[in-house]
């Protein structure tokens, strides 16, 4: 689907959307985000609470809803 906008909402030719459409007709474009993780070399994003989150056993009852 093409769908010409107006320059002033600064969009780049290219750019990709998700395209939704309710049920008033009303269009919605979400700007579908770049991979940010898709080069990253294994580990390059681990830090110190990672390494926590790893080691965290969770109680009886804490994480009841």
């Amino acid at each position: 689907m093409v769908i010409t906008l107006p320059r002033k909402y600064d969009i780049q030719a290219g750019q990709e959307f998700c395209i939704t459409r309710d049920a008033k007709g009303v269009i919605t474009l979400i700007s579908v985000i770049t991979d940010f993780f898709k080069d990253a070399q294994p580990g390059e994003f681990v830090d110190e609470e990672d390494e926590l989150a790893r080691k965290f056993s969770p109680l009886q009852g804490e994480v009841d809803e």
